[in-house]
C-alpha cells in the first residue's frame, strides 16, 4: 500500500502541471502493477484548493 499527498493527484488532474505526465504515468504503472493507494482524509480536503490555481481551467474533464 502506498500512501499518496494531493499533489500527485492535483499534477494528474492538471494537464498544465509541469509534472502532470510525470504523475500520470506514476498512477498508471501502480494500477497495473495492482498496488493500492491510500489517500489520507486530509487530502480530499485539499483538493479544492487546485481550483485557486493560475490554471485552474486545464482541470480535465471526465469523458462521456
Amino acid at each position: 500500500m502506498i500512501i499518496c499527498d494531493t499533489a500527485p493527484i492535483v499534477a494528474a488532474a492538471l494537464y498544465k502541471d509541469p509534472d502532470h505526465h510525470r504523475c500520470v504515468e506514476l498512477f498508471t504503472v501502480l494500477r497495473l502493477a495492482n498496488r493500492q493507494l491510500l489517500v489520507p482524509s486530509v487530502a480530499f480536503t485539499l483538493l479544492p484548493t487546485a481550483e485557486s490555481r493560475p490554471y485552474r481551467w486545464a482541470v480535465r474533464q471526465p469523458s462521456a
